[in-house]
């Protein structure tokens, strides 16, 4: 890749990664007034999973159709429980 390319591709995403965690307190503000605190994070870990699934699919499908993905019974369902509720 051409450095030049590379210097703005960065560049490019420094300034969008600026522009949205400032506008998030705005944004915070503003929602604050309609929603309560917990409603609120609620809606932004919700969507913040919607914007991760699709990665997840697109780095995960082999594995699936493979058969190697982790079965859900293998997974440490009572630790992640008392982890999200506790912690």
């Amino acid at each position: 890749m051409d450095p030049r390319v590379a210097q703005r591709r960065y560049l490019l995403l420094i300034l969008c990664s600026t522009f949205l965690q400032g506008s998030s307190f705005v944004a915070s503000k503003v929602v604050l007034t309609e929603l309560p605190p917990v409603w609120l994070a609620t809606l932004r870990f919700f969507v913040a999973a919607l914007s991760l699934l699709p990665w997840l699919w697109l780095r995960h499908r082999n594995r699936v159709a493979g058969g190697m993905a982790v079965p859900i019974t293998a997974m440490p369902w009572l630790r992640l429980a008392v982890i999200g509720r506790f912690c």
